[in-house]
């Protein structure tokens, strides 16, 4: 049975959704630090008459709270009062977006630029919502209107990045990272994202350069080490990873994600106990992550405990009863203790499921001819 590793792909999405929604609403909603900047804000503003700037500002106090509600609610007494009143419309879509209603942040960011479309950051903000939703080609053309308005905004630059990382278009990702560097040196999830789309063109040696310098800037920065020991993992620098897993361990404990990698690197070394304690960290950290299971199951089997391997493979069947692959496990465990009657049930299992491998064993190890599901997975 092959062991089962980790996509580094699913721990970099995992980590890029996070950074695109922190950098969505970076640009903070509240305006004033005190009741004494009222009268300046009455001065500036261009929202008229007098009440729809009470209620703007008294909207802006109430979201800093997290009263959305009531929040919403005075942005559209504001509105109501004044039509063109262009931040009410701007914040109330922000609120929106904490929300998850994205269809109405659209429709509120739609409306800023409609009465100005050089409003910094409304192409940004209903860009981010477009990429929410999946609407790629409108994100970016999004993205990029704010770009061509604003040539200079890392954030603006960044969500670009994300994106095209997200479609595959890692060199494009790596200009927008470099172009952000060169604006802010000090930004670390610039290199970060840079190295993560260099890590997807096999540019370990770069990747890992950026890696080392965001350890220099900040040496406990979240995933730093663990990303870049898996690098020098691939490069068969394995000193140098396990540093690095220990390192990151160290200062975030509870990171399922890099117990995994530490412990795909201890299997991989035959060191099976260091690679069981890990899986049954993660594994407490993360109860659902079927993945986890099956490595420890086959760990169990390894080490000859073969009863809580068949514990784990059933977990695995009840976390994800229609995973092929769950079945093969533990039907090849029941084939090599010798449950024959077992082992054929589950390796039937998986070919109903459209696992040819499934069949396949059914004719090798038993000489049964068995046809597959109509969804064919090989």
């Amino acid at each position: 049975m092959d062991f089962v590793t980790f996509k580094h792909n699913k721990y970099i999405c995992n980590v890029n959704k996070m950074l695109f929604n922190k950098y969505n609403m970076r640009k903070k909603i509240i305006k004033t630090k005190s009741i004494y900047l009222f009268l300046f804000v009455l001065l500036v503003t261009s929202c008229k008459p007098h009440d729809a700037q009470f209620y703007l500002d008294k909207a802006i106090v109430e979201t800093n709270n997290g009263n959305y509600a009531s929040a919403i609610e005075d942005f559209s007494n504001a509105i109501e009062i004044n039509p063109k009143c262009i931040d009410a419309y701007y914040y109330r879509g922000k609120v929106y977006r904490e929300l998850n209603k994205i269809e109405l942040t659209i429709k509120d960011f739609s409306t800023v630029i409609k009465i100005n479309p050089l409003y910094q950051y409304a192409y940004t903000n209903r860009g981010g919502a477009y990429h929410k939703l999946g609407k790629l080609d409108l994100a970016m053309a999004d993205y990029n209107n704010e770009i061509k308005n604003y040539p200079n905004e890392s954030d603006v630059l960044h969500n670009r990045s994300i994106l095209y990382y997200d479609q595959g278009k890692f060199e494009l990702s790596i200009q927008d990272c470099t172009r952000e560097i060169k604006i802010d040196p000090q930004n670390l999830w610039s290199y970060y994202n840079r190295a993560l789309a260099n890590s997807e063109l096999l540019k370990f040696d770069l990747a890992i350069e950026d890696f080392s310098t965001i350890i220099q800037i900040n040496p406990v920065f979240q995933f730093s080490h663990s990303s870049r020991g898996f690098l020098y993992n691939k490069l068969g620098k394995t000193d140098l990873a396990i540093i690095d897993y220990n390192f990151e361990i160290k200062n975030y404990p509870n990171e399922y994600q890099v117990l995994e990698y530490r412990g795909t690197f201890y299997f991989n070394q035959g060191k099976f106990e260091l690679a069981l304690q890990d899986y049954t960290k993660a594994i407490k950290l993360n109860p659902r992550n079927v993945t986890n299971f099956l490595n420890r199951a086959y760990i169990y089997t390894k080490l000859g405990n073969e009863n809580l391997a068949i514990n784990d493979y059933n977990t695995a069947i009840k976390i994800q009863p229609n995973k092929p692959r769950n079945y093969i496990g533990r039907g090849t465990l029941y084939k090599d203790i010798s449950k024959k009657e077992l082992a054929i049930a589950d390796f039937k299992l998986a070919a109903d499921l459209g696992f040819e491998d499934g069949s396949k064993l059914l004719k090798e190890y038993y000489n049964i001819d068995y046809p597959v599901g109509k969804d064919v997975k090989k």
